[in-house]
């Protein structure tokens, strides 16, 4: 093969949240509905986690990411980081149907649930008390190259 015949690569980089599988998703619902402990959602969420990052490591993407499994929204990271804010109860807000759609779900301040999705007041200056992206980062690192 001449240099004119190589074939053409092209640059693929993967930013932010994969799509989840079926059964991470179903562990969520069940998480939700009180039928399966955090210890349990946990231990799927990485293997989930392990799955996405070997096969981004093995189709060699420079940036490895955890896709976002441990999360049900992008917001999640500060929220659970930081106090101040009117919390209640982090109870899903969300039904089975409202997950799995790809859609924005937001339930205003009456709503139990996380802190940002539901739109909560600070109540005093914002501190961090759980560096969560963090501990995302670590357990990545650990379990890739």
């Amino acid at each position: 093969m001449t240099a004119s015949q190589e074939p053409a690569w092209h640059r693929v980089d993967q930013i932010g949240s994969l799509v989840r599988p079926a059964d991470l998703v179903e562990a969520f619902a069940q998480f939700d509905r009180g039928a399966l402990d955090a210890a349990s959602l946990q231990a799927i969420q990485d293997r989930a986690i392990r799955e996405a990052l070997t096969r981004q490591e093995s189709a060699q993407f420079p940036v490895l990411v955890d896709g976002e499994f441990r999360r049900e929204g992008f917001q999640d990271s500060f929220g659970q980081a930081v106090s101040g804010f009117e919390a209640r109860p982090a109870e899903s807000t969300r039904s089975d149907e409202e997950r799995q759609r790809a859609g924005r779900v937001e339930t205003g301040i009456d709503a139990p649930g996380r802190p940002i999705s539901t739109r909560q007041p600070a109540l005093e200056r914002l501190k961090l008390v759980h560096n969560v992206t963090l501990d995302e980062y670590r357990f990545a690192a650990s379990e890739t190259s």
